[in-house]
């Protein structure tokens, strides 16, 4: 199972990194931001997952 999460999150990331990058090439006064990947659920059904957000200044 390592080798199948291994082959969605190098790409997965990858990619975040480069839209990420394009974003700030376009709009230098964005703020630096963290982006988390994780699945969220703890082993729960999928209906049981939570969005959740990182709001530090609040």
């Amino acid at each position: 199972m390592h080798d199948l999460h291994r082959a969605i999150s190098v790409p997965l990331v990858a990619a975040l990194e480069a839209m990420w990058a394009a974003i700030v090439k376009r709009h230098p006064e964005v703020p630096a931001a963290v982006v988390v990947v994780a699945s969220g659920t703890n082993g729960r059904t999928s209906s049981e997952a939570r969005w959740r957000h990182f709001a530090a200044l609040r």
